[in-house]
């Protein structure tokens, strides 16, 4: 079961990673990301804004349950594997929702500079 549990962690690590990369959360790539918002129209600039919104909204979701887990863990477990592979899990969650706020940031700015 403790593999499984390994295996399962692993894929969603995984499946994070592969949602921030391409243009990436560092100025430089926030940089890219504003410049291609910058040719986009109003309703693909819409478009995004929604989609981030909602990516935003279900690794929130994603980020309270992780707290959730970690409140019913025993104060003597607080540092036992299960605990450090959520917490983990949960520092990951936080790193994505800030990366996807900020690309929310360059398509709300493009959007505003629209109108």
């Amino acid at each position: 079961m403790k593999t499984w549990k390994w295996i399962l962690g692993f894929v969603v690590v995984a499946l994070l990673s592969g949602c921030i990369t391409g243009s990436g959360g560092d100025s430089a790539g926030l940089d890219q990301l504003s410049a291609a918002a910058a040719t986009m129209g109003q309703a693909d600039l819409q478009a995004m804004v929604v989609k981030y919104k909602g990516l935003i909204a279900e690794k929130m979701d994603v980020a309270n349950a992780l707290k959730a887990q970690l409140k019913k863990i025993p104060m003597a477990e607080l540092m036992g594997e299960k605990a450090t592979a959520l917490k983990q899990e949960l520092g990951d969650t936080t790193t994505l929702i800030s990366q996807l706020k900020d690309k929310l940031a360059v398509y709300t700015h493009a959007l505003k500079a629209l109108k």
